[in-house]
């Protein structure tokens, strides 16, 4: 359910964004038209047509449209970020369980048992994946 409301959300946003672009767009073609319909004289005034152009743009529009993400682009952006962050935690974790087990694997042999591989160990003729005390 909530899949199917962000990709709404995502299609809405990328309407809304060649919604602007198609005004710009249409906006030049009627700037265009007026000049062809203008005398000599008057694209010659300069204060019709100063020789500078001056362009502002604002902060948060920096950067809009070089990458559209929208919606699902922010949520792939969260999800592969805490993915990442959950591997890097996951690797911890096996190094050091990895870690505790030499060390209890230390202390038996120092107590005098002797310690089988992983895979070895055998329980009443069954085989175990994990190391065994015999």
């Amino acid at each position: 359910m909530l899949l199917s409301a962000a990709i709404l959300s995502d299609s809405y946003e990328r309407v809304q964004d060649q919604a602007d672009v198609e005004f710009q767009k249409l906006r030049a073609t009627y700037l265009v038209e007026q000049e062809a319909s203008m005398t000599q004289a008057k694209l010659e005034d300069e204060r019709l047509f100063p020789r500078w152009v001056h362009v502002m743009l604002p902060v948060a529009a920096k950067g809009r449209f070089d990458i559209w993400t929208g919606m699902l682009g922010s949520m792939k952006l969260r999800v592969d970020t805490r993915a990442d962050t959950l591997e890097k935690l996951m690797k911890e974790q096996q190094e050091q369980q990895q870690k505790m087990q030499q060390q209890l694997d230390a202390v038996l042999e120092k107590l005098g048992h002797s310690v089988v591989p992983k895979g070895k160990a055998k329980v009443n003729g069954a085989e175990q994946s994990e190391s065994a005390v015999e």
